[in-house]
């Protein structure tokens, strides 16, 4: 039987997804599935891919670092000060 994490990656592989519907398909906190998000991008290196997250309003887009704190959905946007953020989707390209 896979285990959760290798679910993932076979989601991620097929898909893009928020930490938020990963949290939602394993029944897992959004922390823990960042946290295995972390994981996972360490283990599949570059082929995992991040679509940053955006302001709705101004444009603004989010710096893609791998780090617990920019894979959550920003608070508001540094330059308008509106809070209508995308989340960003994480998804990892398949090998050829």
């Amino acid at each position: 039987m896979p285990t959760r994490r290798k679910l993932m990656v076979e989601l991620l592989e097929n898909e893009q997804i928020t930490a938020e519907g990963i949290a939602r398909v394993f029944v897992m906190k959004v922390d823990e599935a960042i946290a295995e998000l972390l994981h996972i991008a360490k283990t599949v290196g570059k082929r995992f891919k991040v679509q940053p997250a955006e302001c709705k309003s101004c444009g603004f887009m989010f710096q893609k670092r791998l780090d617990k704190a920019k894979l959550k959905t920003p608070s508001r946007c540094p330059q308008c000060k509106r809070e209508r953020i995308t989340k960003p989707r994480f998804w990892i390209e398949r090998k050829t």
